[in-house]
């Protein structure tokens, strides 16, 4: 049996939180328990909690960040999964159940990734198909596919979530990167490949469409591997700095083109021994080009 406590935090969006616990409640594998933590809002949101969901557990605390709000809900926990799903964002009604039938099917993982789809105004599930996954040895192991999913999209084992330590509470970006890391070497990793089980919204509001912050949480992660934070030691190294490199690509051009050129070069030099040793040469001569372009520029503006 695997019981799910569906962990949500949120932040002023009362509005998307009614449609995403109703997505909860039309579950056709209802959850063990329902945790929303309220990260310092101003709208009403526990109010309206303790007034019209009372089965809920509605926990209030100071405005701390995304992973400090899924870290308080983590430690309130007492199912044996913890599914994390943002306050923005839905499921169709078979998500949990086909997390529950993956989990089984491969002895129960240490983490999961879901399937997901962006939405704007009204979220596409798509079809109903039969559960399928990728599996792996550990998360490392997946390292030559490009394995994404946001904290709102995982579903860790409570066991293995303690001891990687949940999630930073920094309020940078790729706090989700860093706690798939810390388990870089806990036994089971799925990736969910049928069906669609999370309707991201795409708003203005999103977290990730701030590049220095995004930028910076990638830092974070080059730091922390070369302090030995992750786990695995030198035998999972060149998997865990393909994945980190694969986040940092993306960030780096995407920050030289929003002018977020300082941060750019910064992780651009921490990262170019890693890519250099995988032949990334078109990456980095599009990249540097692109960092001594603004740089002209911003030369030429002075």
């Amino acid at each position: 049996m695997v019981q799910f406590s569906v962990i949500v935090p949120t932040y002023n969006r009362l509005s998307y939180l009614k449609h995403c616990l109703e997505s909860i409640a039309a579950q056709t594998c209802a959850p063990f328990e329902i945790i929303v933590v309220d990260d310092g809002s101003t709208d009403g949101t526990v109010e309206w909690l303790q007034n019209t969901h009372p089965e809920i557990r509605a926990i209030r605390q100071q405005n701390a960040g995304p992973g400090a709000a899924r870290n308080r809900g983590a430690a309130e926990a007492s199912g044996d999964y913890l599914a994390f799903l943002d306050s923005d964002d839905l499921w169709p009604p078979w998500a949990l159940s086909t997390y529950r039938d993956l989990l089984k099917r491969y002895d129960r993982p240490s983490l999961l990734f879901a399937r997901y789809r962006d939405f704007a105004e009204l979220p596409d599930f798509g079809l109903l198909e039969a559960a399928t996954a990728e599996v792996y040895a550990n998360f490392a192991a997946s390292h030559k596919v490009a394995a994404f999913a946001g904290g709102g999209m995982m579903v860790a084992r409570r066991d293995a979530f303690v001891y990687a330590e949940g999630f930073p509470e920094d309020r940078l970006n790729g706090e989700d990167h860093d706690l798939a890391l810390q388990l870089s070497d806990a036994p089971g990793f799925v990736r969910v490949v049928s069906p669609v089980t999370v309707a991201h919204r795409v708003h203005s509001g999103n977290e990730m469409g701030d590049v220095e912050k995004t930028v910076l949480g990638v830092i974070r992660l080059v730091e922390r591997e070369e302090a030995g934070a992750y786990p695995g030691g030198r035998s999972l190294a060149s998997a865990r700095r393909e994945i980190i490199s694969r986040h940092a690509r993306p960030a780096i051009l995407e920050a030289a083109k929003t002018g977020h050129s300082t941060a750019a070069g910064d992780l651009y030099q921490r990262t170019l021994s890693w890519h250099l040793a995988k032949g990334r040469y078109k990456f980095l001569a599009a990249a540097g080009f692109s960092l001594a372009i603004r740089k002209l520029r911003m030369s030429d503006s002075g």
